[in-house]
């Protein structure tokens, strides 16, 4: 569909359209009867002449994750810059594709992440194990950094270590970092993980999907 195509044309042509190519795009009439609550519509709004009904489920070949949940994306995935102004260990991090957009081609190998690390782009995940002295959830992390900061952890020299800095700023940055997700983790500043997958593929796509190999 053309996206210059303006809101009145598209009101119109869901309204009183006749099926098939218009100027702008295609119009497609499904009938209500024909959406059933607990099917995906995607196939039925955008209709292939090709039958793929005989055709053999991707779960017989694969086993499919959904990825990683992380709540304020921001906060949790930083630049290198971002890891060296705050001297975060890098065992506290895992490498991280932030967006398709960023893979060229089908395959991606230690230096295309190496060269998007050169570029600038948050390759970082937060990722570390439980840090002790730190609060499990973030509404109790928020009070112990308000009213009990003499509590977090520190090294040998009384300093506190750089990763709880790291947490610490996240209280005077953010009101929420998607609460909902977080709280429901084993402590809320760690993703959950899973195996490293070996093909990766976006969850949504306008285009199509590409998969990925990570080699």
């Amino acid at each position: 569909m053309d996206e210059s195509v303006e809101a009145n044309t598209l009101r119109d042509a869901v309204r009183n359209g006749d099926q098939g190519e218009t100027d702008w795009g295609f119009i497609n009439h499904v009938p209500q009867a024909d959406l059933a609550p607990g099917s995906n519509w995607a196939a039925i709004f955008d209709p292939s002449d090709i039958d793929t009904s005989g055709l053999t489920p991707l779960g017989e070949f694969v086993t499919i994750h959904r990825g990683k949940s992380t709540g304020d994306v921001t906060f949790f995935c930083l630049t290198q810059d971002e890891v060296d102004e705050y001297g975060i260990p890098e065992k506290h991090l895992s490498r991280l594709i932030r967006q398709p957009k960023l893979v060229n081609g089908y395959d991606f190998r230690e230096e295309d992440w190496e060269e998007l690390r050169a570029a600038g782009e948050e390759v970082w995940l937060l990722d570390p194990d439980v840090l002790p002295g730190v609060r499990k959830s973030r509404a109790d992390f928020e009070k112990q950094v308000l009213f009990n900061a003499d509590s977090f952890p520190r090294n040998s020299d009384g300093e506190i270590p750089k990763i709880v800095s790291y947490l610490r700023d996240s209280v005077y940055r953010s009101n929420s970092l998607g609460a909902t997700v977080i709280e429901n983790r084993p402590y809320w500043y760690r993703p959950r993980r899973q195996n490293l997958p070996r093909v990766l593929v976006q969850d949504a796509g306008r285009d199509g999907f590409t998969f990925i190999a990570l080699l």
